[in-house]
């Protein structure tokens, strides 16, 4: 599996084509295998077909301090051409983070019980 880690830059190509051109591009991952939020695990590749019907388009974005480490699945992928019209494609697409120094875990729940009088 691919794996980055702090400083990296992950890049994704993906090879498209539309009779009117490319617009927008954008993929979405969650981080897999995790009980907390999703918001805490999301990472969004954006990138731009600049109008051309057979674009190569880069979608990238930094591994930073603030990401956090894990496996990571495509949720999906969006593809918008010149006109407006958007699609969404569902690709098999994993890459993993990881050392990033910090505590990236939750509070751990070590027990519970309802209180009486």
């Amino acid at each position: 599996m691919q794996t980055y880690r702090l400083g990296d830059t992950i890049r994704l190509e993906l090879k498209l084509r539309d009779k009117s051109g490319i617009g927008f591009v954008a993929a979405l991952f969650n981080r897999c295998h995790t009980d907390v939020h999703p918001a805490s695990g999301i990472l969004l590749l954006i990138g731009d077909g600049g109008g051309k019907t057979e674009p190569l388009v880069e979608l990238k974005t930094e591994v930073t301090h603030d990401s956090i480490p894990g496996e990571y699945k495509c949720e999906y992928v969006q593809l918008q051409d010149t006109l407006g019209n958007h699609i969404f494609h569902y690709p098999d697409i994993h890459f993993k983070i990881q050392g990033i120094p910090g505590d990236h875990e939750g509070p751990e729940l070590l027990g519970w019980r309802f209180k009486t009088e």
